[in-house]
């Protein structure tokens, strides 16, 4: 068999017809560029297919034919195959299906599939394709995603939240322990109908609870302090009286005290024009609010002046009635963690020659109190003790209340402030678990003496005589 001679006119008219074809295809592609839509997409699909059929067909008779026709035939079959390749990428791209993107079902797109506002299409030379067509640049544009679909050349435009956003509540919540702020919803989760959760305060309340004291007549107390001292007031000072009744009488918290009333507190406790029951009356009205968390601000305010330490260091020289209003003071101060740890700091600044400090001062308050003469003393003096028990205190601290328990141990204290005492006792055992229990069995009395005397107390007592046994006699 011979080769059947190709018609070099037919072949040529097959070529222009193909990359008449190529042409028509990529003026269809700058219409999708433009915004029109063409919906006759089968009418693509038949003019693609007549195309690959006016393709010369070649029929091979002969292995012996012509080498020179030969190569003809294999380079006019190398100019096809670029051209037979587009039009397969260009039907596969035509029948990808058309994506549609919904709010409630969008993902975060890829880089590389993020579309912008414009498509450049590569042109297509006549001896093959140097870039596949739809090349596609990306423009920044964090508000709007435009995706443009090739069948059907539906644009969809879509607006979404920016990934930033996201991320910056993200950090916001992380920030406050997972909890959204205020006026922000949680990441992922709309913010219209979400609530709020707020962070939670930390808890003021102690583990172990402490003896206070709440029998008062705040108002009456309040009266008493304006009728004694608004002669003696300043214009300046009386406006401090006026926020004390917003404070102590309308409860509405140590914040609407004014910077200067640790001025007018110190005038109060240490001016010696002022009359003691101005001060009694003061020193219970401060007793009352220190059953309030916000206390701690006006104790903290005192830090440079040290106003109400330097007063109650002055404890064994002062009158019986503010001695026992100061001690009632200190033992209401327990009622918070906050205000119980401003009671223990160690921050030492000098008063004359002597170096004091929060704890001392605290511990000369609990130990005169205790051995006071009155029984509201030792009343107020054994919830102080007790209450210094359920904190964590240094052993020299230990040891000297210590002492002061056994010297009120020596008379006969009543059942509740012998329990108060003995609790106290034996946890200072615990802390100065070599210095106390031999003040024990140097001093005493034994914790037997108050054998019996109720089976809360028996159960200290045998705490005691266990750790007592472990020291040595003398």
């Amino acid at each position: 068999m011979r080769l059947i001679d190709i018609d070099s006119k037919n072949a040529n008219e097959s070529l222009n017809l193909s990359k008449h074809e190529k042409s028509r295809d990529r003026d269809s592609i700058d219409n999708i560029e433009g915004g029109k839509e063409i919906s006759d997409n089968s009418k693509k699909s038949e003019s693609a297919q007549e195309t690959k059929e006016k393709r010369v067909s070649f029929q091979f008779g002969s292995r012996n034919s012509n080498s020179e026709e030969n190569d003809k035939l294999e380079l006019f079959d190398e100019d096809l195959s670029p051209l037979q390749k587009l039009e397969e990428s260009t039907l596969q791209q035509i029948k990808e299906p058309s994506v549609e993107s919904t709010p409630d079902t969008q993902k975060p797109l890829e880089s590389s599939n993020i579309v912008s506002d414009s498509i450049e299409i590569s042109e297509i030379d006549n001896e093959g394709v140097d870039d596949i067509a739809d090349s596609i640049t990306q423009t920044n544009n964090p508000d709007k995603e435009h995706i443009y679909i090739k069948e059907n050349c539906v644009v969809s435009t879509q607006i979404n939240i920016s990934s930033e956003q996201e991320v910056q509540i993200m950090a916001d919540q992380e920030a406050n322990g997972g909890v959204a702020a205020e006026g922000q919803a949680p990441a992922g989760q709309g913010g219209a109908d979400t609530e709020i959760v707020e962070l939670p305060k930390k808890n003021q309340t102690p583990v172990e609870p402490p003896v206070t004291f709440r029998e008062f007549n705040h108002k009456k107390d309040f009266e008493d302090l304006v009728r004694t001292v608004v002669t003696m007031l300043s214009a300046e000072e009386q406006d401090r009286l006026r926020e004390m009744e917003d404070w102590i009488i309308k409860n509405e918290g140590t914040w609407v005290l004014a910077e200067g009333f640790n001025v007018f507190l110190g005038r109060i406790l240490h001016d010696k024009e002022v009359p003691s029951e101005t001060r009694c009356a003061m020193l219970k009205l401060l007793a009352f609010g220190a059953g309030q968390d916000d206390i701690v601000l006006i104790l903290h305010s005192d830090r440079k002046d040290h106003l109400v330490m330097n007063y109650a260091q002055e404890f064994d020289r002062l009158p019986i009635m503010e001695q026992e209003n100061l001690a009632l003071f200190f033992a209401n101060l327990f009622e918070t963690n906050s205000s119980s740890e401003w009671l223990l700091y160690i921050s030492e600044w000098t008063q004359g020659n002597m170096g004091l400090s929060n704890i001392r001062v605290t511990t000369k308050v609990a130990v005169n109190a205790l051995l006071g003469d009155t029984p509201t003393l030792q009343n107020y003096g054994s919830a102080i003790m007790h209450n210094l028990a359920t904190k964590e205190v240094f052993d020299d601290v230990c040891s000297e209340l210590a002492m002061a328990i056994l010297q009120f141990f020596q008379g006969k204290p009543p059942e509740e402030q012998v329990f108060r005492c003995m609790k106290a006792l034996n946890k200072f055992c615990n802390i100065a678990h070599r210095e106390v229990p031999q003040l024990v069995k140097m001093i005493g009395p034994e914790p037997s003496k108050f054998s019996g005397m109720s089976a809360r107390i028996d159960t200290f007592i045998e705490s005691l005589n266990a750790r007592l046994a472990t020291v040595p006699s003398f």
